[in-house]
């Protein structure tokens, strides 16, 4: 996937021992998330199951206490729909 080889390439920018932390609404598979950690030299992953459109999930993550954000549309959805849950995810940041 696009995330996977996106997180991939960041981690070779981060500095050792950081920490990321996916939100996504569907479940990734154990092999899935340990073949990407395998991967990672400076980062460890975790995974939270929710949906990132929605204001309480974020609240949830203590968002404030991030360096960076980087939202990924759904590679699952048309154009217009993850353009739509990306603008709401991002209102709820401000």
């Amino acid at each position: 996937s696009h995330a996977f080889m996106t997180i991939s390439e960041l981690d070779e920018y981060l500095s050792p021992n950081s920490e990321l932390v996916i939100v996504r609404s569907d479940d990734i598979s154990e092999i899935e998330f340990n073949n990407l950690q395998q991967k990672l030299n400076n980062q460890t992953i975790t995974v939270k199951k929710g949906d990132y459109s929605k204001r309480n999930v974020l609240l949830e993550l203590d968002v404030p206490s991030f360096d960076n954000i980087i939202i990924l549309a759904n590679e699952n959805k048309t154009p217009q729909v993850a353009d739509a849950v990306t603008l709401l995810a991002l209102i709820h940041l401000r």
